[in-house]
């Protein structure tokens, strides 16, 4: 569950709160002021939790464990609202949150075929096949035999196909005077 969903539902129950306890008191500023606390404690739960999370995580693993890396705080992240985006079919997000993966982490390749694949189905051929290409550059650095690098390899035969296809010159018909 995302924190937004969890703050809409803390907001949802904090307010039913509320309004048992008005309907026990009978009155309007106790009514007012809970729901104003409701939606205060609502948004300021997500980020005391993530808090609360952090000084665990810290406690138990020590300040040399956490990764202030990208790829340690925010690929992974990243990387689930690229997939969100493409689940909801839409690509030119999709594309830009990918697009920031591999700008900021070049070597993992995932996110390159990701993109890749992203780019083949909004009908973007040429930057498919230059992000296909890409990863066929890396299978020295990742193995030849790399499922990556065997995918990409097909791709990039079958789009260099279809657009050979698409690009064939047809005679133009001849029209009659």
């Amino acid at each position: 569950m995302e924190d937004q969903q969890i703050r809409v539902a803390l907001q949802i129950y904090l307010t039913l709160v509320v309004f048992i306890i008005f309907s026990f008191t009978g009155k309007l500023a106790v009514f007012l002021i809970g729901l104003l606390l409701a939606n205060g404690l609502a948004y300021a739960f997500m980020p005391a939790l993530n808090s609360i999370l952090s000084l665990i995580n810290t406690l138990i693993y020590g300040s040399a464990g956490t990764d202030n890396s990208y790829e340690g705080r925010f690929y992974q992240t990243d990387l689930d609202q690229a997939r969100k985006m493409v689940r909801e079919s839409r690509w030119e997000k999709a594309i830009s949150c990918y697009r920031k993966i591999v700008e900021q982490a070049p070597e993992k390749v995932e996110a390159r075929f990701e993109l890749a694949k992203v780019y083949r189905t909004a009908g973007y051929t040429g930057l498919a096949l230059l992000e296909y290409e890409t990863i066929k550059d890396l299978r020295d650095k990742i193995g030849e035999h790399h499922p990556f690098v065997l995918e990409s390899e097909r791709m990039i035969e079958e789009l260099r196909k279809m657009v050979a296809e698409r690009d064939t010159p047809s005679l133009p018909l001849l029209q009659q005077r």
